[in-house]
């Protein structure tokens, strides 16, 4: 609980990556918002197809209504491929909205290791992707079009190499996505 920490207005959101309710470290988030004089738990999130070991809640992130939260070990694509997840606050509750994934997902891409949004964009690192070479990295971008998070484009480094891990640190603007790699 609070290896992940996200905080948009009244609303803070923390990962819990090793909770067990739907399998040994299948993961959850608990929302917590401010009621004007304390922060007080407002809901637990937990992916509606949670599994041991997916780890959801490794990453989160919130703005206004919106929540991301990654599971980097979901297996939709094979062992650690990855996932991340939607919701979306329709005034009394937190309802999962989509669960998003690469269009190109592959084992062990740790897509979902690093999540961010700001309004209709939503940005999703998977720094283990191997385009550029073993663990190069890569980020992936999603638009909300009408009422689905639709894939836009895949960023790779343009000087990629093999252990960048390019995907490692994000953040997002409404106009920039600015991308750090640990190599």
């Amino acid at each position: 609980f609070g290896e992940s920490v996200a905080i948009s207005a009244a609303s803070i959101v923390v990962g819990a990556k090793g909770n067990d309710d739907a399998g040994q470290s299948s993961g959850s988030a608990y929302v917590f918002h401010y009621n004007g004089s304390g922060w007080v738990e407002q809901q637990k999130l937990t992916a509606s197809d949670g599994a041991t070991g997916a780890q959801f809640g490794f990453s989160v992130t919130v703005d206004g209504e919106l929540i991301v939260v990654g599971a980097f070990f979901d297996i939709d694509a094979g062992s650690r491929s990855g996932s991340a997840y939607v919701f979306r606050y329709n005034g009394t509750t937190w309802i999962e909205e989509q669960k998003i994934t690469a269009s190109d997902a592959a084992p062990y891409d740790w897509f979902g290791s690093i999540v961010s949004i700001s309004g209709e964009v939503i940005v999703v690192g998977s720094l283990q992707d191997d385009d550029a070479g073993l663990d190069s990295g890569s980020v992936y971008v999603y638009r909300l079009n009408g009422s689905s998070w639709i894939e836009e484009q895949k960023l790779t480094a343009s000087d990629a190499d093999g252990g960048d891990y390019f995907g490692y640190g994000l953040a997002i603007s409404p106009d920039f996505i600015v991308v750090g790699a640990s190599m």
